[in-house]
């Protein structure tokens, strides 16, 4: 080995003082370092197919970006809204092997309403079965003229060149003015949490064409509750049936390889397994490995209770802003005032009272109806997404990476991209 990786992994000497603490140095056929959801879906995998496996995870509760907090209101709040597409198939399939398919809701038919203040107005750009392709088209032609219907297409017939940003191949497509600001930036800000100059081309042509091959794939949903209380203990507790341990606070130090079997040491021992899956964010496993660190971006989500009626669709985007309005109240069934609302904000830190007045007054004008706001709660992620990069330099035998990382080309770091990154570890490890 050579560089930081050999470095770090090899030096065992400044933890062999921890080995003896706690729980002493445990035997299991697999240890995964990070409890949010690629390693408890790596670690269910795996612990389905007879394994030994240990969950290490730093932080006081599992879930990572898909933690949640409780609220005075006695509502659950997810730390960030997340929403589902109908093209998670394997995400859609993990929940339905959960038996958790009823704490998702959907969209009747595929819709994507961007507001624009100002104008107060909504265009709704929406299609469904049969002649999906077409009807969209359709849609798009009605709201931004007959142009925007061969826009689509083409665009879909423009193949990505690989150094492409996603700017200059909508560019090089042709796509309108008023369908590139009125639709595909929103929705490109909404999926990738990114500028349309940030992203190679060549993801956002992944994301178009999954999500806009069929009617199912183009819908969109949203849980019914916490996502804590839906995804992360369920998976939680079938871990535990098949045996598996689950320790959280229990940060890793570092590695060190001793008789064909790699030990991870913690403030409350030492872990030992033949395979070790690195589910962790890129910042961790920097800090682990060393290695470049992609840009990361944040998200901000901020959570009002509010004296107005529901949206006119469950999700509403603002047209030139970051900002993606969520009906919460409708979204779970809450039919008790104040009615609650969450502005998503992509790329966006914590905004100042000022800023999130001018969001609601946005809203307002689109809904033309007077919003009054009683209470507002704030969660930023400052690391929420990262971007696609080249890849990082490969891990040390009988590691298996499953970091929070996509390729140029891959589905962006969202809840599929973690499903995918999950199972796909456990495979490499049960095919070994």
């Amino acid at each position: 080995m050579s560089g930081g990786v050999g470095r770090r992994f090899c030096r065992s000497q400044r933890f062999g003082s921890l080995g003896g603490r706690g729980v002493g140095s445990a035997r299991f056929d697999a240890i995964i370092v990070g409890g949010g959801l690629a390693g408890l879906v790596a670690a269910w995998r795996l612990a389905e197919a007879g394994a030994r496996v240990a969950v290490l995870e730093a932080a006081p509760k599992l879930g990572g970006r898909l933690r949640a907090a409780d609220d005075p209101s006695g509502i659950k709040l997810d730390a960030g809204m997340h929403l589902v597409a109908g093209a998670y198939r394997r995400f859609l399939r993990l929940i339905e092997e959960l038996g958790q398919t009823h704490e998702i809701g959907w969209q009747a038919r595929c819709t994507l309403a961007v507001g624009h203040p100002g104008k107060a107005r909504l265009v709704r750009i929406g299609a469904d079965a049969p002649l999906f392709a077409l009807r969209l088209a359709m849609s798009l032609g009605r709201a931004f003229g007959l142009r925007a219907m061969g826009s689509l297409f083409r665009l879909v017939h423009t193949a990505p060149h690989p150094e492409e940003s996603t700017a200059q191949w909508l560019a090089r497509a042709r796509i309108p003015p008023p369908m590139l600001h009125e639709w595909l930036e929103p929705l490109h800000r909404a999926a990738l949490n990114a500028e349309l100059d940030e992203t190679p081309a060549a993801t956002t042509a992944a994301v178009i064409r999954e999500a806009f091959a069929s009617a199912r794939t183009a819908k969109l949903g949203w849980f019914r509750c916490a996502i804590e209380d839906a995804l992360i203990q369920p998976l939680a507790a079938r871990i535990a049936r098949r045996g598996g341990r689950i320790l959280t606070t229990t940060r890793v130090l570092g590695f060190a390889r001793e008789q064909g079997r790699i030990k991870a040491f913690t403030r409350r021992g030492a872990w030992q397994a033949p395979h070790v899956v690195l589910a962790v964010s890129p910042q961790a496993r920097a800090q682990l490995f060393g290695g470049p660190l992609p840009r990361a971006r944040p998200i901000t989500t901020v959570y009002l209770w509010a004296d107005t009626p529901a949206l006119a669709e469950p999700i509403v985007g603002l047209a030139g802003t970051p900002v993606w309005w969520l009906d919460v109240s409708a979204m779970r069934g809450l039919n008790a005032p104040p009615r609650l609302l969450a502005a998503v904000a992509s790329n966006t830190p914590r905004p100042t009272p000022q800023t999130i007045a001018r969001w609601v007054e946005m809203l307002s004008d689109v809904q033309q109806a007077h919003i009054r706001v009683r209470r507002i709660r704030t969660f930023s992620e400052a690391r929420a997404t990262f971007l696609p990069a080249a890849s990082c330099p490969p891990l040390p035998e009988g590691f298996v990476d499953a970091a929070r990382a996509p390729h140029p080309g891959e589905i962006p770091d969202t809840i599929e991209h973690a499903t995918r990154r999950g199972e796909t570890a456990a495979t490499a490890i049960l095919r070994a």
